[in-house]
């Protein structure tokens, strides 16, 4: 049975003939910020499950779905709670490995562009190798261009913070993921 939004959606899909591309950032927001509030947990999974897993809807309405976050897609049991969506991370980024940060060719730009010591950028934000190439953080970069100075912006923002939990939990072995990335970042 289709929803209100569900409907709406369709209706809009079946006047465009086109199907909706659905970008979603950070959409693990809701299930970090109510780890304490599993039924509103529950009905944001029922809305992404009924967006992505509905055989009625999803086929017809839905052609592609980019979300980022910072937790893998949320499973429940051996199942996926939302999706068989492909999953690329900063370990495993496959052929997105060149959009997942700045290149260093890009970071020297901007240092120049902003006055900032290259050496020094370098030295806070090439933290992964992926494909060969050294790939700057683009929310550090950019926050040091803003600055004008270069240091640890991450360790301020919420998502820092709440990361501090899950890998205390070690929820899907991301302690392990963790050591990974840093092992990478030393390099």
């Amino acid at each position: 049975m289709l929803t209100i939004d569900d409907f709406l959606l369709r209706c809009v899909e079946t006047e465009g003939g086109r199907p909706f591309i659905f970008i979603i950032d950070e959409w693990d927001a809701m299930v970090r910020e109510a780890k304490d509030d599993p039924a509103a947990q529950e009905a944001y999974l029922n809305l992404l499950r009924g967006w992505f897993k509905n055989v009625n809807f999803t086929p017809r309405t839905v052609a592609a779905a980019y979300m980022t976050g910072i937790l893998p897609i949320k499973k429940d049991g051996s199942q996926s709670a939302i999706s068989d969506f492909q999953e690329y991370s900063m370990l495993y980024p496959g052929k997105f490995a060149r959009f997942t940060g700045f290149s260093e060719k890009q970071v020297k730009r901007l240092c120049r562009k902003h006055q900032i010591d290259f050496n020094t950028a370098k030295a806070w934000y090439d933290g992964y190798e992926l494909e060969g190439e050294q790939v700057y953080n683009p929310y550090s970069v950019m926050s040091a261009c803003r600055e004008k100075a270069c240091r640890s912006f991450w360790n301020t923002t919420s998502a820092a913070e709440a990361m501090t939990d899950y890998i205390n939990m070690d929820f899907e072995g991301l302690q392990e993921t963790v050591a990974q990335l840093h092992r990478r970042g030393r390099n």
